[in-house]
């Protein structure tokens, strides 16, 4: 039995490293800071109050003001989400401030939790 225990444990910590060194494979860029990347998407999507204008299953939000993201994500993708976000357009009711009211990784972690969301 203690023959198996020190490769267990050596195999437990390896895995653990390997987890660390990649962020667990949650895409988290290099040179994020600890303070961002601690932030979800999700709750960026809570802070920015996002919900209470759009429905998103994911989110567990019931906004009826703005699109259904449930039924509009289906049109995105990262780019074409991060542009709408950061210039919804002079018609729009979004607020024209998301850029200046995240930082750059808060809003690659909201985009990667909105397409993740998305029913596609």
């Amino acid at each position: 039995m203690k023959r198996l225990v020190v490769p267990l444990v050596a195999a437990g910590l390896a895995f653990g490293a390997v987890v660390l060194a990649t962020d667990g494979g949650n895409g988290r860029e290099a040179g994020d800071s600890e303070l961002e990347a601690s932030s979800s998407g999700r709750e960026v999507f809570e802070r920015l109050g996002c919900g209470s204008c759009h429905h998103l299953s994911a989110a567990g939000s019931s906004g009826q003001i703005g699109p259904d993201l449930d039924l509009k994500l289906t049109d995105h993708t990262s780019a074409s989400l991060t542009a709408k976000i950061l210039a919804p357009g002079e018609t729009s009711m979004m607020p024209q401030d998301f850029g200046a009211r995240t930082s750059d990784a808060e809003l690659r972690a909201l985009v990667r939790f909105l397409l993740a969301a998305s029913p596609s």
